[in-house]
């Protein structure tokens, strides 16, 4: 079973898991403030490109999600 830090950020040692975590954190917050909601949301949708990423982001995002729980609780069904 891959370590925490190898499953998330592929880090050697907790100093570089850590750094990269801090760093992938606050890019994650920036570009969550940017990310349209509600209304504003609905029409950016309309644009092939940019529901085509929101797909990848969110599908990523459920992967990061299932990995954690497998990593948490192995063998039991999410």
């Amino acid at each position: 079973m891959a370590t925490l830090d190898k499953l998330l950020l592929n880090a050697d040692t907790n100093d570089e898991f850590i750094r990269q975590l801090m760093s992938s954190l606050l890019l994650s917050t920036r570009a969550s403030n940017e990310v349209p909601s509600g209304s504003e949301f609905g029409y950016y949708a309309t644009f092939p490109q940019f529901a085509s990423l929101s797909e990848e982001c969110a599908e990523g995002a459920a992967k990061l999600i299932k990995d954690l729980c497998d990593y948490v609780q192995p063998g039991k069904s999410t």
